[in-house]
Formats: structure tokens, sequence, C-alpha cells
């Protein structure tokens, strides 16, 4: 799993980090 996680595309990487993003700023809106 560790592994599977270090090997995704730099794509992936950017699109989890700009979801994690909105996550994080919708909690503090609300």
């Amino acid at each position: 799993m560790f592994l599977a996680r270090c090997q995704k595309s730099r794509g992936e990487l950017e699109f989890e980090r700009f979801w994690h993003f909105l996550f994080m700023k919708e909690c503090l809106a609300s």
C-alpha cells in the first residue's frame, strides 16, 4: 500500500492535495 502511494503519478498527487485543500476550507468555513 505504501509503495502504491509512492508510485502515484504527479497529477494524482496534485489532484488529492487540491481536494484536501477544498475539504479543509469547507470545514473552517462551517
